[in-house]
């Protein structure tokens, strides 16, 4: 792999795409922050019951697949996965459970950590859904 496949294979194929999942990463972090949020407020388990853990993740999956599909870019995934898993934890999703919810400073730190560590483990996986897809299309088609 040379300077310019490394380039190609985080930040993704074309540059203008790239900023546009970066602008969705943004607004997926609004979106995940303001649903869960409404959902703690409100105490209404039955109204996010199919988009809770399971359904979340396969549909953030998803959603990085297409990204790697689309552009590829291993940083771009791990961003999204990141941007959407902060309004999980912000929100205490699965945090404070069975004890008495955090202390500012220690959500802080299980915001950045639980982020980061799902940030990688889904968008990886995403983005080799996607990335396999790309490839295997683009050789059916060469043939």
């Amino acid at each position: 792999m040379n300077v310019r496949d490394n380039r190609t294979f985080f930040i993704g194929v074309d540059t203008e795409m790239t900023k546009m999942w970066g602008l969705g990463a943004v607004a997926l972090l609004v979106a995940s922050i303001s649903y869960f949020a409404a959902i703690k407020t409100l105490d209404f388990p039955e109204f996010h019951s199919v988009l809770w853990w399971e359904g979340f993740a396969a549909l953030l999956v998803s959603v990085i697949a297409v990204q790697a599909y689309s552009n590829e870019g291993l940083l771009v995934s791990w961003t999204i996965a990141a941007a959407a898993l902060i309004g999980v934890t912000a929100n205490y999703g699965g945090i404070g459970i069975t004890e008495s919810p955090p202390e500012l400073v220690e959500l802080a730190g299980l915001i950045a950590v639980g982020s980061l560590v799902g940030g990688l483990i889904f968008g990886t996986l995403g983005f080799a859904i996607g990335w396999m897809f790309r490839v295997t299309l683009s050789e059916a088609t060469n043939r």
